[in-house]
């Protein structure tokens, strides 16, 4: 009876990690295309930066998680605080606890961003990730807990003074390994061209920022990663990284998908997943986005704002042999 309970306990445990395999019915039971509607605390439903992440078995129903930050008004930044809603299919999204967003507040001044959603198997805790960005001194890597997703603690995971370190980054993306420990990739925006980098973490909380590690790929020299995210499945890593057509051009950007079994060698598709396109939902432009692999399918929560200048979040389902 005790070696059953513990067979049954660790399988709970192992089938909660970042990298679980998803079922391929999970993916088939979404539509193909949808816009969704996203409640956000400021009542705008404008949003930005989703990250999903999939939960077997599910949490009081729920299958996935959605971390993200409104951006509404015109690109209100201090309004940019990072959220989090429950779906029990992935396409309707609810808050779980009325008014538990935004998880923190805005910073004494500039603004939070880009927040990541992972589940630490080891402490067994729901994690977010997200920068807390106060230019021109500082930018904070912090890192949320939470046991139940409900209630959050706030630790800083890492610190870069901008005075000093000469560093500043965007997008981190934490992923726990196969084999065990995790990485943090983000875009350091303080090289050019711009640079996708890494860090590595035994336990997920403790972070060297001096030992930065760099990729090669064969990204096409006419790209500019900008924001991206990092996905397991089928035995290895993928990128998504949200590319500029030009360092300064922040329109027209396009969702490109790399993979790798060794974390430092990528090979890009060379089809964009989605791009900027006026005849998809009157697209301006397309944004970071996050997603799932089961077999050969991706199903991509993509972010795009509209020519009205309105932030949204969408899903869509593509067949990995046809990028």
């Amino acid at each position: 009876m005790k070696i059953s309970l513990f067979i049954t306990l660790l399988l709970l445990i192992t089938s909660c990690h970042k990298n679980t395999p998803i079922s391929t019915d999970i993916l088939e039971k979404l539509p193909s295309e949808t816009l969704l509607n996203i409640p956000t605390y400021d009542g705008s439903g404008e949003c930005v930066h989703p990250d999903i992440l999939y939960l077997n078995p599910p949490l009081r129903g729920n299958h996935f998680l959605l971390t993200f930050t409104p951006y509404p008004y015109f690109y209100n930044s201090r309004l940019e605080n990072p959220s989090i809603l429950a779906s029990t299919d992935g396409i309707n999204f609810h808050e779980e606890k009325p008014g538990m967003n935004p998880l923190v507040p805005a910073p004494a001044y500039d603004h939070n961003d880009d927040p990541d959603i992972l589940y630490d198997a080891e402490r067994q805790v729901y994690v977010i990730h997200y920068l807390e960005t106060m230019r021109p001194d500082s930018e904070n890597i912090i890192r949320l807990e939470s046991k139940d997703a409900l209630s959050w603690t706030r630790h800083t995971a890492i610190h870069y003074d901008l005075h000093t370190d000469g560093r500043f980054i965007v997008s981190p993306a934490v992923c726990r390994l196969y084999q065990g420990g995790y990485v943090m990739y983000h875009v350091n925006l303080s090289t050019r061209p711009y640079k996708i980098e890494w860090l590595s973490s035994s336990d997920g909380r403790s972070w060297n920022k001096k030992v930065i590690n760099n990729i090669s790929s064969d990204l096409s020299d006419t790209l500019t990663p900008w924001h991206l995210d990092m996905l397991t499945g089928n035995d290895r890593y993928y990128l998504l990284v949200s590319c500029r057509s030009h360092i300064n051009d922040s329109q027209h950007q396009k969702i490109m998908i790399g993979e790798s079994t060794d974390l430092t060698n990528w090979h890009f598709h060379p089809k964009p997943v989605i791009e900027t396109d006026t005849l998809f939902h009157n697209c301006q432009s397309i944004y970071r986005s996050s997603g799932l692999i089961s077999g050969h399918t991706l199903g991509l929560w993509y972010s795009m704002v509209d020519r009205d200048n309105k932030w949204r979040i969408g899903f869509e389902k593509f067949a990995m042999d046809t990028l």
